[in-house]
């Protein structure tokens, strides 16, 4: 389950300076073909004195070797991570007691070790800023070109959408005219379509024992030339779920959301590509009386997996191309037992990876033409426990 903390914010009124972008990073291109970089936060401390590391690896997929190649700790919390298709800047939202940030990284080509650069302050003026809701949740479209952030802010502080455009040379972030845009509730995740003409919302009610109640999906167009946000429609999950985690499908039809432990298994809706709008799939809640954390794809989309939460292992799923039904996979669930969470597939789509016990990353091998998952590769040790992982293919 991916490690998302929504803090309480105070609504202090902060007089942020204007910071200088990030300046431009030497990228050389001697990188091997098939090298990834792997990043993941990992929480420290306490509860009363929390921290938090950015970690950073790379990985050959051919063998599953993970290396890892820095460890910075982080003088703030933060609840959002995302990184350039291009690989060469990585993004953090930044809540400090002095301001609300997205910290800027460039990315060394060869080892992808992040360099931090100045950060962008989060600050802005009009009705929806009164006072600022903090960053959280980061997503950017598939091309690179546009960053959006959901709210870690919760209690009496207006929430919102925020969108930045990224400089592809540079890495620096400015606000798209109208930004931030008023949200419904509170954006807890936020993702952007493949096609990047909508932006989705999983929006919080209120508390439930294992976290936030989903109250609704929110779907909100994009325009396509400045990156700016339409009204917001908002439909309701159909079931009783947790907030986990949703993905959209890499054909853009379909859009699935976990439920956490409410054994309600996967919310599933088709997406209408011209307006966004969600229809639920036959049959939604799939796969109920199982609990569902996270949901991520295979580069091909033929398959979807979940983590399984307290119950321990990986469901593995085929999807029906055509009605997006959800078939388990032979083997299904994978490991288990064994708590494993914070699922992605790597870009070559022959790698998982997760989140083990007793503050390790896992990397397990999968069948591209089967989807099952194989004998766990290895397992990398690290300083706290790991979360929101980020995979990308290294710049060529």
């Amino acid at each position: 389950m991916a490690n998302n903390r929504l803090w309480l914010v105070a609504c202090v009124s902060v007089a942020l300076v204007a910071l200088s972008a990030c300046g431009s990073s030497s990228h050389s291109l001697t990188t091997p073909s098939n090298t990834e970089f792997l990043y993941s936060l990992a929480s420290t401390g306490t509860l009363q004195n929390p921290g938090e590391t950015l970690l950073s690896f790379t990985v050959d997929p051919s063998s599953g070797a993970v290396t890892q190649t820095s460890s910075s700790a982080l003088s703030q919390l933060t609840d959002g991570i995302a990184v350039r298709p291009d690989a060469r800047f990585l993004y953090l939202s930044d809540v400090e007691p002095n301001g609300n940030f997205i910290d800027i990284y460039s990315l060394d080509a060869t080892t992808g070790v992040p360099t931090p650069g100045n950060p962008y302050p989060v600050s802005c003026s009009g009705p929806f800023c009164i006072p600022v809701s903090a960053p959280g949740v980061l997503a950017m479209n598939s091309v690179g070109t546009t960053l959006y952030y959901g709210s870690s802010s919760l209690g009496t502080i207006q929430q919102a959408i925020g969108a930045l455009t990224s400089d592809p040379s540079s890495g620096a972030l400015s606000a798209v005219s109208g930004s931030p845009f008023s949200a419904n509730l509170v954006p807890a995740y936020v993702l952007v379509h493949p096609s990047g003409q909508f932006l989705y919302t999983e929006d919080i009610s209120g508390p439930s024992p294992e976290g936030f109640a989903l109250a609704s999906v929110s779907a909100y167009p994009i325009d396509s030339a400045t990156g700016a946000l339409g009204a917001a429609v908002s439909y309701p999950p159909g079931a009783n779920a947790e907030v986990t985690g949703f993905a959209v499908h890499p054909s853009g039809q379909f859009l699935y959301a976990s439920t956490g432990a409410t054994g309600n298994g996967i919310l599933a809706w088709s997406i209408d590509s011209s307006t966004g709008a969600l229809t639920p799939l036959a049959g939604s809640p799939l796969q109920t009386g199982t609990d569902s954390f996270g949901i991520v794809f295979d580069p091909s989309g033929q398959f979807l997996y979940t983590g399984a939460g307290k119950s321990g292992g990986i469901y593995g799923y085929s999807i029906d191309a055509n009605s997006g039904a959800l078939t388990p996979l032979t083997g299904s669930p994978f490991f288990a037992g064994t708590l494993l969470n914070g699922l992605i597939v790597d870009p070559s789509g022959q790698l998982l990876f997760a989140a083990g016990p007793n503050d390790s990353l896992v990397a397990i091998q999968r069948d591209p033409a089967t989807g099952a998952l194989g004998s766990q590769l290895s397992t990398t040790t690290v300083n706290g426990s790991p979360s929101w992982l980020k995979a990308v293919q290294a710049p060529q």
